[in-house]
Formats: structure tokens, C-alpha cells, sequence
């Protein structure tokens, strides 16, 4: 069984990952219309860890729920076989790692 690119991006909704980005950006304008000094490297620090937070999260629920998707969700990627319970392991860490290291 070998991981898949495509597989990555549906594992991680990628479709969607824009979100955490644009809610980072949004609280960043309100800030600044209400009067607070916002630091571009700070906003750009918190829509980075906001999506890796967002892909940590996307992947451990998959990896959380391979049992019950093996059952009722085969088009998953991990029960399909797009992504290995190892690749999502190491998505999961890797996101984790990142949005702490960010967030810092």
C-alpha cells in the first residue's frame, strides 16, 4: 500500500483549508478596526498555525475514525488505501509540530 498525493489532500480537506486562513485574517481586520496595532508577521504567524492546527485536526479524525470508515466510509483515504495509517501518523505530527512551533 502506497500513499497518494491526492489522498494527502482529501485526507487534510484541502478543499477547505482556506477557512482557518481567512478566520485569521478576518479577527486580524476587526482588531484593527477597533483601534489595536496588528503586526503583519504576527497575523501571518497565526494564519499559518491556524492551518496547520486545521490539517492536525482533519487527520487525526480520519486516523480516529479508520475503524467506523471502514465500515460505512471505504471512500475515505485510509480505508480506501490513498493514505497509510503510517502517512497519516506522520501528517498529524508534522501539523502538530508546526502549529506549536508557530504558535510560539
Amino acid at each position: 500500500m502506497r500513499t497518494r498525493p491526492a489522498g494527502l489532500l482529501r485526507l487534510v480537506r484541502a478543499s477547505i483549508a482556506l477557512s482557518p486562513v481567512a478566520d485569521a485574517v478576518a479577527g486580524a481586520a476587526l482588531a484593527a478596526a477597533a483601534g489595536a496595532a496588528v503586526e503583519a508577521s504576527a497575523v501571518a504567524a497565526v494564519m499559518l498555525a491556524s492551518l496547520a492546527l486545521f490539517l492536525f485536526g482533519m487527520a487525526q479524525n480520519d486516523l480516529a475514525d479508520r475503524e467506523k470508515d471502514a465500515r460505512l466510509g471505504r471512500g475515505r483515504p485510509i480505508p480506501s488505501g490513498e493514505v497509510t495509517p503510517a502517512a497519516a501518523r506522520t501528517v498529524v505530527l508534522a501539523s502538530a509540530a508546526a502549529a506549536l512551533g508557530l504558535a510560539a
